[in-house]
């Protein structure tokens, strides 16, 4: 989930744990409206269901503190690496009264279960007042033993539960979320990155025999589907951190068809002498920059074409790896067997994070440019549609599917358009079914 959408579920939470429902709903309704003037129904209807789901929640609020059976804690626990926070939603008459979170340490993922259960002995045990039921979203078989326990310390039968259906479940959803977004901002707080990555680098100087841990790292990757739109990223991390405004993209120019070994050459050989260039203008970032470690996506076929490509030009081969993601076996040159080292290594979590960064961004340059290729094989050609009519149209209609789906009177009603020219395209955009959407 992104940092937005984050922020988003944040503020509607908080909202709804101050009692704000009303607030909440009215802020949905806005949403849902604005969505739906700007066409995005698929969105006005998410909101509109939230609206729905609000209301419910609302109307059962009044229910439960009329009947008196409103008292129970929400508890919601989210690991990853070594940490884990629980979040705590306190509801008392039906209401939402209060809501704290614990971090856990030594935390082990895919054991939800026992975890929950280690802080509601170490919680409720410290003498905490006891609802008769506590709803959790993960328990394991020894959760009936630890009820009992409670049971008896406090003098009434204690329930542990996961909810199913309804209200409750709705409400864990939310706790759920917001464990998820604190854990979230303190694996991301800056103080614990610089830690992991200082961690991780100095790993990674102990276990490839580096001089001093490598400042900057660049990794590389290729993308393309069956040797079309074939494309390089360049990611860059500085002192373990990743570094954007640094990630260069490259087009394969020099290709037909799919060869990833020949791909990764032309892109080294081309970063290499954008780096020499500008060294010779006396510039000392950017390319002229040069890695103190390569890591190359792949195993070692890659590896060795970039090491011969590189010895080619005559460069001076920096400390070079690739990382081949099925088993994460590291490639050194020279050595025959694979380094392999402990999933949760510091050093191999930061390879992993760097590998997975080029491959995004390759990824996203690939679809960007097969995207451009596929609207411009269907709309070239097209009666009376020059570049601005076809940006016009794409961003009126957002896709070619939607264009082809429009009648003539819509393709008209657009921006840069007439009557004439929509008429034209109508047609000629059903003479040409058969083209790629």
């Amino acid at each position: 989930i992104s940092r937005e959408a984050y922020m988003e579920i944040v503020e509607g939470v908080s909202l709804f744990l101050q009692g704000k429902t009303k607030s909440l709903i009215e802020r949905e309704q806005q949403l849902m409206e604005e969505a739906a003037q700007d066409l995005r129904f698929e969105d006005a209807a998410t909101h509109r269901d939230r609206i729905v789901a609000l209301e419910s929640i609302q109307e059962q609020q009044h229910m439960d503190c009329a009947t008196g059976i409103g008292d129970y804690d929400i508890l919601a626990v989210a690991a990853a690496e070594d940490q884990a926070v629980v979040m705590l939603f306190n509801i008392r008459n039906g209401n939402v009264v209060g809501r704290e979170h614990f971090f856990l340490t030594n935390a082990s993922t895919g054991m939800d279960g026992l975890l929950m259960e280690r802080f509601i002995a170490e919680y409720y045990g410290g003498g905490q007042f006891l609802p008769r039921t506590l709803y959790c979203n993960a328990l394991s078989e020894e959760a009936p033993l630890l009820a009992d326990m409670l049971s008896g310390q406090c003098g009434h039968k204690v329930e542990l539960s996961i909810p199913q259906r309804g209200d409750k479940k709705r409400l864990m959803r939310l706790a759920e979320e917001n464990a998820r977004m604190v854990l979230f901002n303190y694996l991301e707080s800056s103080v614990r990155r610089e830690r992991k990555n200082a961690a991780g680098l100095e790993h990674l100087r102990t276990v490839l025999g580096l001089s001093a841990a490598p400042r900057r790292i660049e990794c590389y990757d290729i993308s393309h589907v069956q040797g079309t739109y074939m494309v390089g990223s360049m990611v860059v991390f500085i002192n373990g951190a990743s570094a954007p405004k640094l990630y260069r993209r490259f087009k394969i120019k020099t290709l037909e068809g799919s060869n990833d070994f020949a791909a990764l050459q032309e892109v080294l050989e081309r970063r290499w002498r954008h780096g020499w260039k500008q060294k010779e203008q006396g510039k000392t970032d950017d390319f002229a920059d040069f890695p103190d470690l390569l890591v190359i996506d792949g195993g070692k076929g890659q590896l060795h074409a970039v090491c011969d490509r590189l010895k080619e030009i005559g460069a001076v081969v920096p400390a070079i790896i690739s990382l081949a993601k099925r088993e994460e076996e590291i490639f050194v040159p020279g050595q025959s067997e694979p380094i392999v080292l402990p999933f949760e290594s510091e050093g191999l979590q930061l390879l992993q994070r760097l590998r997975d960064e080029a491959h995004r961004f390759a990824i996203t340059f690939h679809r960007e440019l097969r995207g451009k290729g596929q609207v411009a094989s269907v709309l070239d050609g097209a009666p009376g549609i020059g570049v601005e009519r076809r940006k016009s149209l794409l961003k009126t209609f957002g896709s070619v599917k939607n264009i082809r789906a429009a009648s003539v009177e819509e393709l008209a009603a657009a921006p840069k358009m007439n009557r004439n020219v929509a008429e034209a395209l109508y047609a000629y955009l059903r003479l040409n079914a058969g083209k790629s959407q």
